[in-house]
């Protein structure tokens, strides 16, 4: 499902070539789910951004269900993410005025949506979020606002589930309710590869590697 080999970012600034990562190779077969360990500052954000068509890099090859989302035209590759790839942010990324279904609904406006809000309902659901789905998430706290932030990210069934820190600023309850969906989501046949510096995320994984200063130990 997700294919990459010696990919490499480097960024340039004022103070000279930042290299976030260097000859980076890894794969994530369906119904495997691979965590990524590291420090911050090891690389593990820019990482995703680059798996999943969102951070052009420097060198390298990345493939994600046979395509290289790179090759793509902007559009194309718009659409792309949106059909095949679902992301779950650390920062989570909820637009403030919208509640927690219409969040969840947000992936949907790229396709039709006859579907769609039963398909919300349903994770709102699975997330124990029920009795919030109209409150916006100034009204939330953390843990429900990172249980949004995966609903959405599931919400049009992609092959791909790409999560960042998913459980870094939860409690031991709302930890394992994140990791349980993802556990899930691998086991029924989807692909998740997992950065995080918590310990309690790697242990659901099917594989753990560790990053440290841009290169994969």
């Amino acid at each position: 499902m997700l294919f990459i080999k010696n990919l490499s970012k480097v960024f340039k600034g004022p103070k000279g070539i930042v290299q976030a990562l260097e000859s980076v190779s890894l794969s994530v077969k369906a119904s495997e789910f691979v965590a990524v360990q590291g420090p911050s500052g090891s690389g593990k954000t820019t990482l995703l951004l680059s798996v999943g068509g969102l951070l052009v890099p420097s060198d390298g090859e990345v493939t994600v269900d046979n395509q290289n989302p790179y090759l793509m035209s902007p559009d194309n590759r718009a659409h792309f993410r949106a059909s095949t790839i679902g992301f779950a942010f650390q920062q989570f990324y909820l637009v403030p005025y919208l509640s927690v279904l219409d969040n969840v609904l947000v992936p949907s406006l790229a396709f039709p949506q006859s579907i769609a809000i039963d398909r919300a309902k349903e994770l709102i659901n699975r997330f124990n979020l029920t009795d919030r789905i109209g409150h916006v998430p100034g009204e939330l706290s953390t843990g429900e606002r990172q249980r949004t932030a995966m609903a959405r990210a599931l919400l049009n069934n992609p092959k791909l589930l790409l999560a960042d820190e998913p459980v870094g600023n939860l409690d031991n309850e709302n930890a394992n309710i994140v990791l349980s969906v993802l556990e899930e989501f691998a086991s029924s046949s989807g692909a998740v590869l997992m950065v995080t510096h918590d310990n309690r995320a790697a242990k659901y994984a099917h594989k753990t590697l560790q990053l440290k200063n841009g290169k994969l130990l």
